[in-house]
């Protein structure tokens, strides 16, 4: 049996597998899902008074109307796509931190819809000779200006939260921060990772035991970050949306966001997309970790594999290469399995939907065996932070981590900082200018390069 045309590919191919969609039809069956239903947003009211018939308690609709979030059966999910004015039935796919020194394992499908409980991060171990660079020399590498200070541009990081106000790469900066973890309600980083890429993008100048670390810009009055992922560094899918609406809100012109999760089907099927395409045509952009799923090919995550966001790899700078461990295009696992959904999406978004997009200092080495590694040295406020670097205090304020996550903070700071002098007026501008410099055909790893100020500025 077929499922309806608005399930997810993605959701559908799992409920076959579960045996909820047979073939040939037979007795649904399965366990309670968390679901994200694309709607349209003129029939919301009625959307939800017909899943309140079905015996559901769906949410309201999330602030652009595109979206309601819902727990139901799995045997359900056919009838929910029937619901007139249900425009897609989408899983609630779990999210979590691609960091390859804070790796984590992500519940195999069904995940309910109770806090994920995750085990603590793998600590990497450290040879002596590893190099911690901090974010100044990382910014050296890029070409970024000494004048750096944001005046009209906000960048809102989207993350396991936000640096504790007495950070000394925050303080005296008015901090506007929300969580969206239901059982976390500070939006203060408890974690490390969230703390860490807010400094590396927008923080202040501050001297520390590896040299000055000091953010691709520099907030001017205040910083904006949003809890969207938990303590231990997982988050679902309806998290990060709320907070990607909620920037837009705080008037950001710049979301980074370090995170990732498995794609649910093409580009036009994954509910990530469908927001960030909204945000476009709204004038917000979004700069999006490609994944620390290398060295293969097809290995990104989403929402780095959408079109519309400038999906960050990472690049060493020892080695003048992509590290090992950077999510290679040109694309998702999905377009790998489902050849003709490539086929026809490359039809239609042409090198946009070829990633990543461009590369900036993450660490690492070109191939795991080699030594030293390359990290990158940032502000931190969090339980893991001053581990890999030795300092073992808590509350200890600065960290070296390698990642996508540390490349793609870089480059959020730096577009914003080029919005803010008015050197582009879109993402697209960005795009445009390494496209031309790079002067070849996209590359799977490299993207159209490493991100370099100079090309953006002209």
């Amino acid at each position: 049996m077929a499922c309806p045309p608005n399930v997810n590919p993605w959701l559908c191919e799992k409920l076959k597998q579960m045996g909820v969609i047979k073939d040939p039809p037979g007795s649904p069956s399965g366990p309670m899902l968390s679901l994200l239903i694309q709607i349209e947003p003129k029939a919301a009211n009625d959307v939800i008074a017909t899943l309140r018939k079905m015996g559901l308690s769906p949410s309201q609709p999330f602030f652009f109307g595109q979206f309601i979030e819902v727990e139901a059966p799995a045997a359900l999910v056919p009838a929910i796509a029937q619901v007139p004015g249900a425009v897609k039935v989408n899983y609630n796919m779990p999210v979590r931190i691609p960091s390859v020194s804070a790796s984590y394992v992500i519940p195999p499908f069904p995940v309910l819809p109770q806090a994920p409980i995750n085990p603590p991060p793998s600590i990497s171990p450290l040879a002596a000779n590893d190099k911690f660079i901090p974010t100044s020399v990382a910014r050296q590498v890029m070409g970024l200006p000494e004048d750096n200070v944001l005046r009209n541009t906000l960048v809102a990081v989207l993350d396991t939260g936000g640096p504790w106000p007495w950070h000394p790469q925050v303080q005296g900066l008015t901090e506007v921060a929300m969580s969206f973890v239901p059982f976390e309600p500070s939006p203060l980083d408890g974690h490390g990772h969230g703390s860490w890429c807010t400094t590396a993008a927008i923080g202040r100048e501050a001297n520390t035991t590896y040299g000055l670390v000091k953010g691709a810009a520099t907030a001017g009055s205040k910083v904006i970050f949003a809890k969207v992922l938990g303590n231990l560094g997982m988050g679902q899918t309806s998290w990060i949306i709320k907070g990607m609406e909620w920037a837009y809100l705080q008037g950001a012109k710049v979301i980074s966001m370090s995170l990732g999760g498995e794609p649910q089907g093409g580009v036009d099927d994954d509910p990530f997309c469908q927001v960030i395409n909204t945000l476009y045509k709204v004038g917000v952009y979004t700069v999006i970790a490609s994944g620390d799923s290398g060295p293969d090919l097809w290995t990104l995550d989403s929402p780095g594999f959408c079109p519309n966001a400038l999906t960050v790899g990472a690049y060493v700078i020892t080695d003048n290469d992509i590290s090992w461990f950077s999510s290679n295009g040109p694309s998702a696992r999905w377009y790998k399995e489902h050849p003709q959904d490539w086929e026809r999406d490359y039809a239609r978004y042409g090198d946009l939907i070829v990633k990543p997009d461009v590369v900036a200092p993450g660490g690492g080495r070109k191939e795991e065996r080699l030594r030293p590694w390359e990290y990158i040295y940032s502000g931190c406020t969090g339980y893991f932070c001053g581990t890999y670097s030795g300092s073992l205090m808590l509350g200890y304020p600065y960290e070296g981590l390698m990642g996508t996550s540390q490349a793609t903070p870089l480059v959020a700071g730096a577009v914003a900082l080029a919005f803010d002098r008015g050197l582009i007026s879109s993402i697209d501008d960005v795009k445009n200018r390494m496209k031309a410099a790079w002067g070849k055909e996209k590359d799977p790893r490299w993207g159209w390069g490493l991100f370099r100020w100079q090309v953006i500025a002209g």
